[in-house]
């Protein structure tokens, strides 16, 4: 089995009542009432979007009162290169660094 990377993020602050931890991950959703906070309620939706296309999971452990921990864990490929060396996906030459034109390879024609 390969090796994964895990990244908790703690908070102080309200929790989130053990009833609401699945729906908060839903599209438009919140722990508390939207006149309380602000935001669209799509953080956690993007992020557990983007972190199961990689294979990884990201789950909240709280409870009212006691603040949360979310955590995140995904899969460590044995080829993984250094952020300084990514220029896109392969085959995506043309658009640079982070998907940017910036510092983008050029090709000679063969």
């Amino acid at each position: 089995m390969g090796s994964w990377a895990q990244l908790t993020i703690r908070d102080h602050g309200r929790g989130i009542a053990k009833e609401d931890q699945e729906r908060i991950f839903q599209r438009f959703e919140r722990a508390i009432k939207a006149s309380e906070v602000s935001g669209l309620g799509l953080g956690l939706y993007i992020a557990r979007q983007i972190t199961e296309m990689h294979q990884g999971t990201i789950e909240v452990a709280s409870a009212p009162g006691g603040g949360a921990a979310f955590t995140v864990e995904l899969p460590v490929a044995a080829t993984a290169r250094p952020m300084s060396q990514w220029n896109g996906p392969p085959g995506d030459e043309k658009k640079g660094r982070l998907g940017t034109d910036r510092d983008a390879p050029t090709r000679r024609p063969a």
